[in-house]
């Protein structure tokens, strides 16, 4: 981050003094709101009032122009209509303001195609070197140092203090985030409503959030990406955790696709490819980032060995099966422990395994001693309590109980997660109060600390082998059309991935002459311009074995095609050497309007959508992101070899993705990529077919 853009953060985070800009007295007015919500939330510094004219609301003046504060404001908050929006942002240059909220709506959000004020907005902050949040957002906050601009009226009871800082697009929803981080028991440390992001947006606030010693988790909000390989980039090996939920998940169009990868690889699916290449942690609602959160709150997870103490047997049967269905691994409790376990409670009548069942035990004592000793010698990397408030207890029986278990986390630094049933009030105080993860389900409490498991053990890995978001420039002349599938085979080999061999034929004559070279069994394949799923028109026949059945099979294509494809132009036909032996994959790319080209891998060949098995990741690749993305799919069991079949070569494959990846950046005219299938064996690849589209 630059010293500017360091400063301009302060400005925005600590400001010693604000500029309620567009305020009057007027019943109504947005300024109003704002200064009574910086008066609620104790700002220290200094609130000025600017408004059309001179006078005065509730004893403070109002000045009638920036020009005559003062001062100079570290910060403008205005609150004007739209269209006064750009001569309140010029008087605010003017004046050597370099941070600016504004909270005025009314522009791009209803004009199709975005309104001049917008523009005129982005023109003004070049002019002044002033950047601003906004148009139509929230502002921001800063709840630990008393700063906040929204309108919206709240109470520091509402949103308070805590280490989450939550970068979002929508005013409102930043509101909403900073109350569910409140009422989960986390609460916020910065906040900031991007709005139209018309100037600021998600990667000019992501590296400051993540430097800042205030802000121990980043939650992201986004309805869509202003630079999405930069945020990559940013957030790729963060040393924070971002936890992020993107909304609009519907595909685009789909009606200019013609390849395979680009049918499969949606732009929602392109989102959750950034996600995974980033460490980010993509969660569908804010429930889940709140239970998440709690989990990265704590220590760090660094392994798989789980211990759970359960109330109820039918509790830990469910944490069995969770704990297995997200790569949890049970301790095997010892003899010493049961031995431990007796001199508190008779062992002959409750089986000790784990989950430890602690069903008729109503002593709080006993199981802080029980918990302790398990988690001192037990050597667990994560610790699950599920329990039920007694009705015998009394009040202050849970809060001693998870006190004593929020002090032991602290001291042995153990991820120790409480599944509490009680009423909502009980466990919201709880929450509130002593700041311990709390979760009402075990699911919940195992899904979250699998979470934070995950992202620890990436984030390593992933700050080693950097992204890089700048797209190069071409190394060779761009195609001027698509290629053909003999131009297309020759270009992937030029990149290192081999094809079957292969020659071209104009004549039925040519045809046979280029077999006998390749030698039998042969494939025969029609290469036209017109024609993009040539399997679809019977314009590909497999093993033929001999050249009167290449003769007939050259017959019977010329058939077919002038019967579904009359007005095809067929260039020529390309003979190919059958090869077998191996599992048949897809590797392709699309360019993606938001994140660059895309990279694919699925089961390949003729079921390749119907099977719909893949992963995703966003160029350049990485060994490590090649080695995820088969590690992904679902059918990868079947690559390292099943039933006595020999394991596949997975280094020639990462090779392949590694290739692709390079070509899409080194063509950027190329807009879909299909190898498919890619014959994967034992030793080595062999790509069949491909297809590329430019344009």
């Amino acid at each position: 981050m630059t010293s500017t853009l360091d400063t301009v953060m302060q400005g925005f985070f600590r400001p010693a003094s604000i500029a309620i800009v567009g305020f009057s007295p007027r019943e109504g007015n947005q300024g109003q709101s704002v200064l009574t919500n910086l008066l609620a939330y104790g700002y220290p510094g200094r609130i000025h009032l600017v408004g059309r004219s001179a006078g005065e609301y509730q004893g403070r003046p109002i000045a009638p122009s920036v020009a005559e504060l003062p001062e100079r404001p570290d910060l403008a908050v205005i609150v004007t209509g739209a269209r006064a929006a750009p001569g309140a942002l010029e008087a605010c240059g003017q004046a050597g303001i370099k941070s600016a909220c504004i909270i005025s709506s009314g522009f791009d959000e209803f004009v199709p195609g975005g309104s001049p004020l917008t523009q005129a907005l982005r023109e003004i902050a070049a002019r002044w070197d002033i950047r601003f949040t906004g148009p139509n957002g929230f502002g921001v906050v800063n709840v630990p140092a008393n700063v906040f601009t929204p309108f919206g009226p709240m109470t520091p009871d509402w949103l308070a203090a805590g280490r989450v800082s939550v970068i979002s697009q929508s005013g409102a929803l930043l509101l909403h985030m900073g109350i569910v981080l409140t009422t989960g028991g986390l609460g916020v440390a910065k906040g900031v409503s991007m709005g139209n992001k018309a100037n600021l947006n998600e990667t000019d606030f992501l590296p400051y959030v993540l430097q800042d010693d205030a802000t121990d988790i980043v939650w992201l909000y986004l309805e869509s990406f202003a630079d999405g390989r930069k945020l990559l980039e940013q957030a790729r090996g963060a040393a924070k955790p971002i936890l992020m939920l993107k909304s609009g998940r519907t595909t685009a169009s789909r009606q200019a696709l013609q390849s395979h990868s680009a049918a499969l690889a949606t732009d929602d699916r392109a989102v959750d490819a950034l996600a995974r290449q980033a460490n980010i942690v993509r969660l569908p609602d804010f429930r889940r980032m709140v239970e998440v959160s709690k989990a990265f709150s704590a220590p760090p997870v660094r392994g798989n060995k789980l211990l759970v103490f359960a109330r109820s047997g039918g509790t830990g049967v469910m944490a069995v099966d969770e704990a297995e269905a997200h790569g949890f691994r049970l301790i095997e409790i010892p003899n010493w422990y049961v031995e431990e376990f007796g001199h508190h409670f008779n062992t002959d009548i409750v089986q000790i395994s784990n989950p430890i069942d602690l069903g008729t035990i109503f002593s709080v004592d006993t199981w802080l001693r029980l918990v302790e000793a398990g988690c001192q010698r037990l050597a667990a990397d994560a610790v699950i309590l599920s329990y039920t408030s007694s009705p015998i207890w009394k009040d202050t029986e849970t809060p001693r109980l998870t006190q004593g278990l929020r002090d032991l986390a602290q001291r042995l630094d153990l991820p120790l997660a409480l599944v509490i049933s009680a009423g909502a009030q009980e466990v919201g105080a709880l929450e509130r109060d002593l700041g311990v993860p709390i979760y009402r389900e075990i699911g919940d409490a195992i899904q979250s600390l699998a979470a934070a498991r995950d992202w620890q053990q990436r984030r390593s890995a992933l700050a080693v082998e950097r992204f890089n978001a700048v797209l190069p420039k071409a190394t060779e002349a761009p195609f001027e059309t698509s290629p053909l599938l003999p131009e297309a085979l020759a270009l992937i080999e030029a990149y290192g991935i081999p094809a079957a061999p292969w020659g071209v034929a104009h004549t039925a004559d040519e045809a046979a002459a280029a077999a006998r070279q390749l030698g039998y069994p042969v494939a025969l394949k029609v290469v036209s311009a017109q024609i993009s799923h040539k399997t679809d028109l019977g314009g590909v026949l497999l093993n033929i074995a001999d050249e009167a059945e290449l003769h007939q099979a050259w017959t019977d294509i010329r058939a077919r095609l002038q019967a579904q494809a009359p007005t095809a132009h067929v260039a020529q036909f390309l003979l190919q050497k059958m090869a077998g032996g191996g599992r048949e994959m897809i590797v392709g790319a699309r360019r993606d309007p938001t994140f660059g080209p895309v990279v694919l891998l699925g089961l390949g060949g003729v079921y390749a959508e119907v099977f719909d098995d893949v992963s995703l990741r966003i160029a350049p690749l990485t060994a490590f992101d090649a080695g995820e993305m088969i590690a992904e799919l679902r059918s990868s069991r079947l690559l390292a070899g099943v039933r006595g079949e020999k394991p596949l070569d997975m280094e020639a494959l990462k090779h392949s993705l590694l290739a692709v990846s390079r070509l899409m950046l080194e063509h950027p005219e190329i807009r879909e990529l299909d190898i498919n299938p890619l014959l994967v064996r034992p030793e080595g690849v062999l790509a069949l077919d491909a297809r590329i589209v430019a344009g």
